[in-house]
């Protein structure tokens, strides 16, 4: 009996120590792999990670990270709370669907087009590309790992704000713990559809930023332009409403006149409410289910959706970004030609640096109008 007892126990053990080394073979294969060192050294110098140096330090970031993660969830909660309980504007105790879905779709714009820009530089107007193409590496490898270094920084981002939403939506709905573990995982998805989405965008958009940075005038004035637009559209709305507003008087009128275009924009923007009934739950008579056929299926399509276009990446945006990031650093290691340095007067010397300082850099021009 004792005997048998041994046996079974060493036999526990070399099945622990078995799964202990696979584990561990497979950690240093990672580890040696050069998708992965590509990712984890672009990360570091993003994100300025020093877990290995400065352990108090990286902690103190992951807390705060945390803590305003925490944070978003708890004012997203609040204001959704109040637009239904306490404000009454929807008709409802809880805040409806249909009032989730243009929400849903203005994240979703923003953050799809800060994608966009921002994985179009990160591709092919990125410093490091110069350093990142002399190594013993291939050119698909650099391009996957570009891709999957601004994933996780759209994921990041998503943290702030997207995920937020569909928690707080349904700590309102008092959906089950299964319900945030589906949420996590779809924003992962959804995350890769936008990222994979602007990947092949960022074809076009390359030709676009490439001519505003070689007539940055056209660039100033488009901005200028749009600056315009905004400061013009917000005047004229503020000129729509009228002198002697009564907002107690008029409060009923407005819930309904809401309520009537949120409707309206669930019935005409069909691709959206497709994605927030998947991620928000179905109405079903009055109550919300968290779960249904349809929303699975909108899953299903979604998932099916994002793989197919990471392979139209791996067929246009990958040898795009591996012909353009070749001719930019053969066309950067002919130097520019040099030019004349033209002697100028004290006055007119400081007012050029002055006009050169203040154009040059778009961002200081927004902030100047």
């Amino acid at each position: 009996m004792a005997k048998s007892l041994g046996n079974f126990i060493n036999l526990i053990k070399n099945c622990f120590h078995k799964i202990g080394g696979f584990f561990r073979n497979l950690k240093e294969k990672i580890a040696h792999n050069k998708i992965f060192v590509l990712v984890m050294m672009q990360l570091k110098d993003k994100w300025n990670i020093s877990w290995k140096v400065n352990r108090k330090a990286a902690l103190i970031k992951l807390v705060a990270y945390l803590v305003v993660f925490a944070a978003m969830i708890f004012i997203v909660h609040l204001v959704l709370d109040l637009s239904a309980s306490r404000l009454g504007i929807f008709m409802t105790q809880r805040i409806p669907l249909n009032a989730m879905l243009p929400i849903f779709l203005v994240v979703v714009f923003f953050e799809g087009f800060s994608t966009l820009i921002g994985l179009t530089k990160a591709l092919f107007f990125s410093k490091d590309n110069g350093v990142l193409i002399t190594y013993p590496v291939k050119f698909n490898f650099l391009f996957i790992s570009k891709v999957i270094v601004y994933y996780v920084d759209a994921l990041k981002k998503s943290c702030m704000l997207m995920l937020p939403l569909f928690i707080s939506f349904g700590m309102i709905y008092s959906y089950g713990v299964a319900y945030y573990f589906f949420v996590v995982f779809m924003d992962l998805i959804f995350v890769a559809f936008i990222v994979m989405a602007c990947g092949v965008l960022s074809i076009p958009t390359y030709y676009v930023l490439r001519f505003l940075e070689k007539y940055k005038i056209i660039k100033y004035l488009f901005s200028v332009a749009v600056l315009t637009l905004l400061v013009f559209g917000t005047v004229k709305f503020i000129g729509l409403i009228p002198a002697n507003i009564n907002l107690v008087r008029e409060y009923e009128a407005f819930s309904m006149n809401l309520n009537k275009f949120l409707f309206w924009f669930r019935e005409h923007f069909v691709i959206t409410t497709a994605l927030g009934q998947m991620f928000f739950g179905v109405l079903e008579g009055l109550s919300m289910k968290a779960f249904s056929v349809y929303s699975w299926s909108v899953m299903l399509a979604l998932i099916g959706t994002t793989a197919l276009l990471v392979v139209v990446n791996m067929l246009l945006a990958r040898p795009f970004y591996r012909r353009t990031i070749s001719n930019n650093s053969r066309d950067s290691s002919t130097g520019k030609k040099a030019r004349k340095n033209t002697r100028l007067s004290k006055l007119v010397s400081v007012l050029h640096y002055e006009f050169v300082r203040n154009f040059r850099d778009e961002k200081l021009v927004i902030s100047s109008i």
